[in-house]
């Protein structure tokens, strides 16, 4: 209250809001500047650094942010710890996509069209620890079926099926989210039961597949480790499927010992991290110059073959990108213990460590914040 009576009524105040988080709620794992950000409409998209290419070669991204922290914003879906994203000339490489007739921010739909992440629910530490259970249950079906162990499948889908039924979140908005996926879980679940033979179950383990990707794109990867997705192109009469998976090395759970190593890794999410939504559900996904195959682009009711298969025509794999004539500047989404490091100077700006968000605002970090005070 004004006891003194110094405000009156029109009169301007500048204050600062201290903002706090829950004890359980979940932090934010990873922060990018604000000038790395391009913004249309709600969408956000930032150009992300391709490792490994001969010439600077950047990818546009579109991420999920949370509330402004200052001179940052916290991301919530979309990158990846250590990933180096473009804080000086981003909007250079959008209007450099644009000219080449690339999928720049202008060029991709308008807000009412589905993006990456509009589903996704945020997890506390406590919901993440009920659905880890029924993650790591997938996995060993996975394990299971990749060793040719029937028996073993069958077990651990058992296993998955009681959690998933037992599975009730606390937060209301994930567990809302959370029912219909607990059901898909459970139809495609009963399949394995019935199988009389391991290819009947690998076509029933990629129904559940695709509601298990269902659930990494809505509540992220709850483990601590990371989880694999892998597909292989000449599952069921070349139609191709996808799984998830532990280990780095394919681990192949449609041909087990026969092609073990058939496939490729295509994305590796970390704990926390979302699953992009299918370019089959999700427009704003899809790549401009040519169509890709998605391993989860055919219908969840399609009854599946057998995954004997024989060679398929190779299909490219196309990213939207632009290579630029001169490099700009770029920082790692890293945690707090990151170095600082200063900002280079014009005209040949090059890539830096980030340092922690308490740095001076003036460089470009990507950290992890320590609390939820801004």
């Amino acid at each position: 209250p004004d006891t003194d009576g110094h405000l009156k009524p029109g009169m301007y105040a500048q204050a600062t809001i201290m903002g706090t988080n829950a004890d359980d709620a979940p932090l934010p794992s990873l922060m990018v500047p604000v000038s790395a950000v391009l913004f249309s409409g709600r969408r956000s998209l930032v150009y992300v650094e391709l490792p490994g290419t001969q010439d600077p070669t950047y990818e546009a991204r579109e991420v999920r942010l949370g509330t402004r922290r200052g001179d940052f914003y916290p991301v919530t879906a979309g990158l990846e710890y250590a990933e180096r994203v473009v804080t000086h000339g981003a909007f250079q490489l959008d209007a450099d996509l644009q000219i080449k007739a690339g999928r720049s921010l202008m060029a991709r739909p308008d807000d009412h069209t589905p993006a990456a992440f509009d589903g996704i629910v945020q997890l506390s530490s406590a919901d993440r620890a009920t659905l880890a259970p029924i993650i790591e249950a997938y996995l060993d079906i996975q394990e299971a079926l990749a060793s040719d162990d029937l028996g073993t499948a069958r077990q651990n889908t058992e296993h998955l099926l009681a959690k998933a039924s037992a599975a009730q979140l606390n937060n209301p908005d994930a567990q809302q989210a959370w029912t219909p996926l607990q059901h898909t879980l459970a139809i495609h679940g009963r399949y394995f039961p019935r199988a009389s033979s391991i290819d009947n179950a690998r076509a029933a383990f990629e129904q559940l597949t695709i509601g298990m990707g269902r659930l990494l794109e809505t509540f992220g990867n709850p483990l601590d480790q990371p989880i694999r997705q892998a597909y292989c192109s000449m599952a069921f009469n070349n139609r191709g499927a996808e799984w998830f998976q532990r280990g780095s090395t394919i681990n192949n759970a449609y041909f087990g010992a026969e092609m073990l190593q058939c496939g490729e890794i295509r994305d590796s999410l970390a704990g926390g991290a979302f699953k992009p939504s299918s370019p089959a559900s999700n427009p704003a996904s899809m790549p401009t110059t040519a169509p890709a195959s998605s391993p989860s682009s055919a219908p969840a009711s399609q009854p599946a073959p057998s995954p004997r298969s024989t060679p398929p025509t190779p299909q490219p794999t196309v990213r939207p990108t632009s290579r630029p004539t001169s490099k700009p500047t770029t920082a790692p989404a890293s945690s707090p213990k990151s170095a600082p490091a200063s900002k280079p100077a014009n005209p040949k700006p090059t890539s830096a460590p980030a340092p922690s968000p308490a740095s001076k605002p003036s460089s470009s970090p990507a950290s992890k914040p320590n609390g939820g005070n801004p």
